[in-house]
């Protein structure tokens, strides 16, 4: 079963964060895979104890994140929907990027 296969790849996925082979990604697919995956994702997050936090974009909502909030993963849906030079799309980025150097 697909959910199946995809918790796998989320457990991977994991483990490749903790041991820092990477601090972040970008996944692409399609709505159905990208919804089940945002799933998992969630799910393993509660598993594990962490502490994440949802930002979800679409066309009525394009809201950012408060400046304060830093949890241990963000877990962000619908990039699609801001136009890379809206003020939001740069303000996100540069919030992502804090800390990253």
């Amino acid at each position: 079963m697909m959910n199946d296969l995809l918790a796998e790849e989320v457990k991977k996925l994991f483990e490749h964060l903790k041991r820092g082979l990477f601090n972040h990604i970008c996944i692409s697919g399609t709505k159905e895979t990208l919804d089940e995956l945002y799933a998992c994702l969630l799910q393993e997050c509660n598993s594990r104890n962490l502490d994440a936090l949802q930002i979800i974009f679409s066309d009525e909502n394009t809201d950012l994140i408060s400046e304060t909030e830093s949890p241990e993963i963000f877990l962000i849906k619908g990039l699609e929907f801001l136009n890379p030079k809206q003020n939001e799309a740069y303000a996100l980025r540069s919030h992502l990027d804090v800390g990253q150097y």
